[in-house]
This record gives structure tokens, C-alpha cells and sequence, in this order.
């Protein structure tokens, strides 16, 4: 498996040369990038906002 950030801001997971998942954020911005915070959740941002996230909240404990 590769995970892929596209330069169309697309995340795509590839089997090989197949695709199996993706983010559907096709043209949803530039310098597209993809964090995992703090609190779990996986982010892609754009150059201005997120535009897509994973809701995997798990918390922060003190």
C-alpha cells in the first residue's frame, strides 16, 4: 500500500497501481498537506482551511 498526497489535493490510498480509498478533495486548494494532531485526527489543509479531516477525536488527557 502508498498513501499519496496528489498536487490536485486529492489523498489517495494505492494497492499497486490501483487506487482503493481517496479523500475526494480533487482541486480543493494548493500546497494541499496531511497532519495527524494532536487529539488523532488526520487533517488535510490547504493554504487557507482544512478540507478535509477523519473525525478520529481521541482526546487529550492532562
Amino acid at each position: 500500500f502508498k498513501l499519496t498526497m496528489q498536487k490536485d489535493c486529492n489523498l489517495v490510498l494505492y494497492y499497486g497501481n490501483n487506487p482503493k480509498w481517496t479523500s475526494n478533495t480533487y482541486k480543493k486548494g494548493l500546497n494541499c498537506h496531511l497532519i495527524l494532531q494532536y487529539d488523532g485526527n488526520l487533517v488535510i489543509y490547504n493554504s487557507l482551511e482544512s478540507v478535509w479531516h477523519s473525525n478520529t477525536y481521541c482526546g487529550v488527557e492532562g
